[in-house]
């Protein structure tokens, strides 16, 4: 499709654009070529037909009765089924070609400076040139300015383009279905509010243009919010990943194929800024012509943590108002609280939420109750509540609390608003469960978890209405007893959204902070983050399971390779070479539950300069465990391994790992298979074996021996001893050797000598 001009200051920009050209390679040249080529043949009439920037562009809107009238059709477009233009993000004019190079930079002021930046921004931009200059802006939040809105600019004051509440409403109170106009696919809105289920708003699939090319026309549409990426802290990690540039844009997929990674209707993601992407603009309605207003109800019952959208109307039109200019009040901020329209439950009462809108007011009275938990008897030490603390079915996610805290919040979870429990179990006084709920339930703690896991099957469930795993216990006598815990993801300080992979992952909070048990996280990453609660109940009856002893050694596990040292052909614990066997924090030769910072035997040991070297045969799990001469491989040992086998993705008895086959003459038919390990609940891609070296660059760490069925990270040059990177497949490949923290459990496949 031919970008056209549509004034004067568009083709001005057009010829600057041309001056990029010189640079580019013949390939570039002639894609760039054809576009200048055929562009160039409307510039006589385009010249003729010059309009000024200040709103007088005639534009029709659509009522679907929400608090913003929608365009009906998108920017630069004289019909809905036009693509119209594209444009760069803040910037106001569609060019001839889109990069990093000729992006405008725009840069938003900031509410708050951060000076702590500013030397890592500088040193960004010198390294990373126009790319760098557009990295790290995002540790605030960002608003394009009217200066920088190219549906103000275009078509004037009243105009704007979407925020993102603004794409959440019309998803909210639309139905959506893809359908042809003129002969262009794409997606349809129509209303569902009473009155306007007439009207409708179509966004024709017109892809987004990334350097001359269009990309997804026909698949997909690409349109402009208004806001930045906020996502992100902005420290340095994540001023260097390429998200920090990024914007969210309402986007949707009709190929079923292309719907994998973002679900089955419209959402948010994020693009790159310098990208050519459509902007449907949205209007303010006349104030002046709302008499007064009423909320959606004027009474609600809500679950402990339930959050509800309410909408407020205005008469007599019946359109819905925008929630940011309403002011909210409670009465009581302990039982529930309203921002942005949406009542959040905090605690178990009554009060009444007021809201102030054009000299108008409106009230609704609240009341919030705790449904009661039931518990379900899996023949485990504690009895396992069926639904989630707040939640009045299995499949609900209840209440979203930070660690440490026993209410919800209402809107950002945020870091600097957490009241920070730095110990690494929780108090009663801080058990959210035992201070809303007593009668001795409480949050679960590693060990309860563990026996879940362990003493349990789990079967993921994933329908269009719920996905989680139905948890079956295993415990004989009680085979026919389950609970389900659903995905409902987690909150964070983003938006006070529910996590991105809302319906494919869930977080849950345990006493314990950031507790790992064999690759089952009950718990977020930070603590300040709101998680969903499933209860225990101690009924004193059951007596806590634990690991097994680890198996010795049964039978002649030694593998010639034609290497220095002979290899195990099991790992240890196991008793066939596709067992994952034991697992061992780096020093420590037993099993345990959960693996953390806390529980970890040697604090404090191997860790000065002078014996920071490898593990003496008291820590080494391998020979206390096997005895003989049996031992961990050190780094070198493993790098031998590499070098002189072929290694083949495999798998035996159902179980995926690498296969180890011998290179040296006259041992080529032995070979050894390690099993991929990190599984868990999930199916293992990943193996990780420890070495008996500890990290000399990172202390509190060891080296560890990684197979991956991913192509992953980097290596350890200076660790390894290797003369070059290549060596390993640097800087993508399925085995590496990375440093990894001591306390973290992993696998060891054990040696001895020839």
């Amino acid at each position: 499709m031919v970008q056209q001009f549509c004034n004067a200051k568009q083709f001005a920009w057009f010829i600057a654009d041309c001056t990029f050209v010189a640079n580019k390679t013949i390939s570039q040249m002639k894609k760039i070529c054809v576009t200048l080529l055929l562009s160039a043949i409307t510039v006589v009439s385009v010249l003729a037909q010059d309009k000024s920037n200040s709103g007088d562009l005639s534009f029709t809107y659509v009522d679907l009765g929400l608090s913003v009238l929608w365009a009906d059709c998108n920017l630069g477009a004289a019909a809905p089924s036009e693509y119209g233009n594209y444009y760069a993000w803040g910037e106001t004019e569609p060019k001839a070609f889109y990069s990093w190079d000729n992006y405008h930079n725009y840069e938003p002021p900031r509410d708050e400076p951060l000076e702590e930046y500013d030397e890592l921004l500088q040193e960004l931009r010198q390294i990373g040139g126009n790319r760098g200059r557009n990295r790290g802006r995002n540790y605030e939040p960002l608003k394009l300015q009217p200066a920088n809105d190219a549906a103000t600019v275009l078509l004037g004051a009243e105009w704007h383009m979407p925020t993102i509440d603004d794409y959440d409403e019309l998803y909210a109170n639309c139905d959506y279905d893809t359908v042809t106009v003129n002969g262009v696919i794409g997606l349809r809105y129509t209303s569902r509010i009473a009155g306007y289920e007439d009207r409708s708003i179509f966004i024709p699939y017109g892809g987004y243009i990334e350097g001359t090319e269009i990309t997804g026309e026909y698949l997909a549409f690409w349109t402009w919010t208004s806001q930045a990426d906020n996502r992100w802290e902005g420290d340095s990690g994540a001023i260097l990943v390429s998200t920090s540039n990024t914007i969210n844009s309402a986007y949707f997929f009709k190929d079923e194929e292309k719907r994998n990674d973002i679900g089955t209707k419209p959402s948010q993601a994020q693009h790159w800024r310098y990208r050519g992407l459509s902007i449907r603009p949205v209007r303010q309605y006349d104030l002046d012509s709302i008499i007064s207003f009423e909320l959606s109800t004027d009474k609600m019952n809500l679950d402990f943590g339930e959050i509800v959208k309410v909408n407020a109307v205005s008469r007599p039109s019946g359109r819905q108002i925008e929630n940011g200019n309403i002011q909210w009040g409670t009465s009581s901020d302990q039982v529930a609280v309203c921002k942005d329209g949406k009542v959040t439950a905090i605690g178990v009462g009554t009060c009444v939420i007021t809201a102030e809108y054009n000299g108008q007011k409106a009230q609704m009275t609240v009341n919030v109750t705790m449904p009661e938990l039931i518990p379900v008897d899996l023949g485990l030490s504690v009895k396992w509540a069926s639904a989630n603390l707040g939640a009045s079915s299995p499949r609900k996610a209840g209440a979203y609390i930070a660690w440490g805290d026993t209410s919800p919040k209402a809107g950002l979870y945020l870091r600097d608003d957490y009241k920070t429990v730095w110990t690494e179990k929780l108090e009663p006084e801080k058990d959210a469960v035992m201070v809303r709920i007593g009668g001795g339930w409480r949050m679960p703690d590693a060990d309860d978890l563990w026996e879940l896991k362990n003493k349990c099957s789990w079967q993921t469930i994933d329908t269009k209405d719920s996905c989680g795993y139905i948890i079956t216990s295993n415990v004989p006598g009680y085979e026919d007893r389950s609970i389900f815990l659903p995905a409902v993801g987690h909150k964070t300080d983003s938006e006070g959204r529910v996590g991105m992979n809302l319906m494919s992952y869930g977080s849950y909070k345990t006493i314990t902070y950031n507790t790992l048990v064999a690759d089952v996280s009950l718990g977020s990453t930070f603590k300040w983050e709101g998680c969903p609660i499933r209860p225990v109940l101690d009924t004193g009856e059951g007596k806590k399971a634990g690991p097994d002893p680890v198996k010795p050694l049964n039978h002649d596990a030694m593998v010639d390779l034609g290497l220095s040292v002979l290899w195990a052909d099991c790992n240890v614990g196991a008793d066939s070479p596709e067992e994952c066997g034991a697992r061992f924090a780096w020093g420590e030769t037993a099993e345990k539950t959960y693996y953390t910072k806390d529980n970890y035997k040697l604090n404090g040991k191997y860790n000065s300069w002078e014996d920071r070297n490898k593990l003496d045969a008291a820590h080494d799990a391998a020979h206390v465990n096997w005895g003989g001469e049996w031992r961990m491989p050190t780094k070198e040992e493993y790098a031998e391994l590499f070098k002189n086998c072929e290694w083949a993705d495999t798998t035996i008895n159902g179980v995926e790992g690498f296969l180890f086959t011998s290179k040296v003459p006259g041992y080529t038919s032995n070979s050894i298979f390690l099993p991929f390990t990190n599984g868990g609940i999930y199916k293992a891609d990943r193996g990780l074996y420890l070495t008996s070296d500890a990290s000399f660059r990172y202390e509190n760490s060891c080296v560890a021996f990684t197979i991956s069925k991913y192509k992953l990270g980097t290596n350890d040059e200076v660790d390894l001893g290797l003369e070059n990177y290549e060596d390993w497949g640097y800087p993508n490949s399925e085995i590496h050797i990375p440093s990894r923290s001591r306390h973290e459990g992993s696998w060891v496949r054990a040696v001895c000598p020839k």
